[in-house]
């Protein structure tokens, strides 16, 4: 459910709103801001009670940071419970956070749920979560 996303987000700093168009449906915006990164988790569904996808944002100043800053964010995102995960697959999906930081692109699945990494840059680095359908 998204408010399992957001409030675990919450709970290590970040700031939420919400926003709903009957349309498009529910989004929720968590922001954090520091010196030399900002991150932001975006979570979309047609409803309160499910996630459709949700995503991980970090920009980086590349004069403060190294793309390593944000394996912390990417890496939470997994620990929040989820169908199909277990501890031991939390661990693997964190491992496989570190062992593709750098792999644009990279795919990994855990049930029906879809994780990929996006590396465009050393500026950025994105965490999409999509359940398959």
């Amino acid at each position: 459910m998204p408010v399992d996303i957001y409030l675990n987000y919450e709970k290590i700093g970040f700031k939420t709103k919400h926003s709903y168009n009957p349309e498009a449906g529910h989004l929720w915006t968590c922001t954090r801001r520091n010196l030399g990164i900002e991150e932001t988790i975006t979570i979309s569904s047609g409803s309160a009670t499910y996630v459709e996808d949700a995503r991980v944002l970090v920009q980086l100043d590349p004069r403060l940071k190294e793309p390593e800053a944000a394996l912390s964010s990417l890496q939470f995102m997994v620990t929040i419970p989820f169908e199909g995960n277990s501890e031991d697959k939390c661990r693997e999906l964190q491992q496989w956070i570190i062992d593709n930081l750098y792999n644009d692109k990279a795919e990994n699945t855990c049930g029906d749920v879809k994780f990929t990494i996006h590396a465009p840059t050393n500026m950025v680095r994105m965490l999409t979560v999509v359940k398959k359908y």
